[in-house]
């Protein structure tokens, strides 16, 4: 089976190709095996990217998993694609709160979160978890139609919008904090700021094409590559 098959909030059937998220998990192990073999994982840097990357590729396996249980609804229990999906948009949409914690600890600030700033890096992640956890009452981030078909609630805007807030309050803290890192590690992390821009942006653009994973998972090999050697 190469593609796929889900439906919006509108009912419009839409045709999924999953070689991309093919290629993002092999990349992602890849990058996780090169972590693991040539960087000091007892360096906290290394050991936050790890989980990173590690989060990513089990991203890209429920993804996957989710689209092929959809394709055969009536073959697999309720529960299955339900939960394949609950796992899939939340790790997905935990990446944005990783990476804001991996800028923390580059920019050598992870131990001065002051009190009063922890409710503003915290409630958009705390209203992600309501929002999926109450998801089986009221459906209102996915559901499944009367024919088992996959749709998108109103909802799943909150998750892009939290996500969001991640990325440009790790844009605004690389600004202000990032000034002491080399110049290209700053480079490529604004760059994988834009690249997941630029995914969600050409996804709306042409549904049928799963970017995210495998953009995030290219910057991540180029995240190693060329600018982790410093922490080896």
């Amino acid at each position: 089976m190469e593609d796929v098959i889900y439906s919006n909030a509108n009912g419009d059937f839409m045709l999924f190709n999953i070689h991309y998220d093919i290629c993002a998990v092999i990349i992602s192990i890849l990058t996780a095996t090169c972590i693991l073999l040539t960087k000091d994982v007892a360096r906290r840097e290394n050991r936050a990217f790890l989980v990173i990357v590690l989060n990513g590729l089990l991203s890209g396996i429920f993804d996957i998993a989710s689209a092929v249980a959809d394709s055969y609804p009536t073959q697999v229990p309720y529960i299955v694609l339900s939960g394949l999906t609950f796992m899939y948009l939340l790790l997905h949409n935990t990446q944005a709160i990783l990476f804001f914690y991996y800028v923390r600890l580059i920019c050598g600030e992870e131990r001065r979160l002051r009190l009063k700033h922890l409710p503003a890096y915290s409630i958009p992640w705390i209203i992600n978890l309501i929002v999926l956890g109450l998801n089986p009452f009221f459906h209102w981030v996915y559901y499944f139609d009367e024919n088992l078909v996959y749709c998108h609630g109103p909802a799943l805007n909150v998750l892009y919008l939290t996500s969001g807030y991640y990325v440009v309050v790790s844009f605004i803290y690389l600004l202000q904090h990032g000034m002491a890192l080399q110049w290209k590690r700053r480079m490529l992390l604004f760059a994988f700021m834009l690249s997941i821009c630029l995914a969600v942006g050409i996804q709306a653009m042409f549904p049928t094409m799963l970017l995210e994973l495998f953009i995030q998972s290219l910057v991540f090999l180029g995240i190693l590559v060329s600018i982790d050697d410093e922490d080896a």
